[in-house]
């Protein structure tokens, strides 16, 4: 995979964050406090390397499951966790091309390990945050999901977009 297709992914996510938060920028008024989500993305979000081949040991997780396949990976300890952290955001796939909300694993290279699609490896592109083990386990047990973004599976979680990034980032933006 070319650095073009690379560079083409990234901003493919961060065009479709920029339109989106755009569009809810049209809808806001004055009594709206919070901040748009994707604007914190952007903002608070960095971009990852492409998806790498499972390593042997490793399966293809449920489809349409990454928050849990992610989550689980790290609690079962399928991986060492101080080389490998629950990242979320947005992913694109050069065959699909459209940016879906999605969790995955990654390292602190900017590796990342998705065991919940099944393009071939290099063809993935990823924008999101990595989270830190203790913040990934105590968020899940709060709040009874998986997925850090989203309450309850319905609105974007105000306490974490307000929150100080050292309370849940693995480590400082690139």
């Amino acid at each position: 995979m070319s650095t073009e297709d690379k560079v083409l992914g990234i901003d493919t996510i961060e065009k479709y964050l920029q339109s989106v938060a755009d569009l809810r920028r049209m809808t806001y008024t004055k009594e709206d406090k919070y901040p748009i989500f994707e604007d914190w993305l952007l903002k608070h979000g960095q971009a990852f390397g492409t998806n790498i081949a499972l390593p042997d040991g490793l399966d293809v997780m449920e489809q349409k499951a990454c928050y849990e396949n992610s989550t689980k990976t790290i609690f079962l300890g399928d991986v060492d966790p101080e080389e490998w952290f629950y990242a979320e955001g947005y992913a694109v796939s050069d065959s699909l091309g459209i940016p879906l909300p999605h969790a995955w694993l990654v390292n602190r290279k900017g590796d990342v390990l998705d065991r919940t699609w099944t393009y071939p490896p290099g063809t993935c592109h990823y924008f999101g945050i990595p989270f830190t083990e203790d913040y990934l386990t105590e968020e899940s047990f709060r709040s009874g999901y998986y997925g850090l973004f989203l309450v309850d599976g319905m609105m974007y979680n105000l306490d974490l977009m307000i929150a100080d990034e050292e309370d849940y980032r693995a480590w400082p933006k690139q």
